[in-house]
């Protein structure tokens, strides 16, 4: 499973999801209103990125509603980092001289998914593939929980 950028100028940035050459996402990332807007299984929503705290700076997803629905980190190194979506908390790593991803889900310690990205992608960008592929592509079961 692979996040392959298809575009990239003006501040925006179009991906699609593939998963044995078949798209099941795209995603078109806004780095200047640091918006995301997600198409998967039929669907689309949007999704708004802030760096929220004084001392401690979280990097927020919120909603189209402008609910907060997660948070990321990455560490100091910069090759990992958690993820909470909804109350769920998932660990990336960044893996073979950060082209691939694993995801795990805290305290399990079980691998959801792994997927490789292109090095012209800023780490910030995987991380947000990363919380968008964990919650509303892959571990999503139900279709109607991703509206």
């Amino acid at each position: 499973m692979r996040w392959h950028l298809l575009s990239n100028h003006n501040g925006h940035q179009n991906y699609e999801l593939l998963k044995n050459e078949e798209k099941i996402a795209t995603l078109q990332y806004d780095i200047n209103l640091q918006a995301l807007r997600l198409n998967a299984y039929g669907y689309q929503r949007v999704f708004f990125l802030r760096k929220e705290g004084m001392l401690r700076q979280k990097n927020v997803l919120r909603n189209e509603y402008g609910f907060k629905i997660g948070q990321f980190v990455l560490a100091a190194d910069g090759k990992k980092g958690m993820i909470e979506l909804d109350e769920e908390k998932f660990l990336f790593t960044y893996k073979q001289n950060m082209e691939e991803m694993e995801l795990v889900k805290a305290g399990d310690g079980k691998n959801i998914f792994s997927f490789t990205v292109s090095r012209q992608i800023s780490q910030f960008t995987v991380a947000v593939l990363a919380i968008i592929s964990a919650k509303y592509v892959l571990v999503t079961t139900n279709v109607t929980s991703i509206i």
